[in-house]
């Protein structure tokens, strides 16, 4: 799962999960390159997990 700073990206479909990914830049930052504070100061990575699972769904 790709995740910005504490944000799960779950909203945004993501093929490549780093900085400076086509799918990030699009969604954060405008034509001109300025992108919005949380991302330009936040990491990217992708973490492990199973999506829904800390819903209590599954139990």
């Amino acid at each position: 799962m790709c995740v910005l700073g504490n944000r799960l990206l779950k909203d945004i479909k993501i093929e490549d999960c780093y900085y400076n990914s086509t799918e990030l830049r699009r969604g954060f930052c405008n034509a001109t390159g300025h992108c919005e504070s949380y991302y330009a100061t936040h990491e990217v990575r992708n973490v492990t997990g199973i999506r829904g699972l800390s819903s209590g769904v599954f139990m």
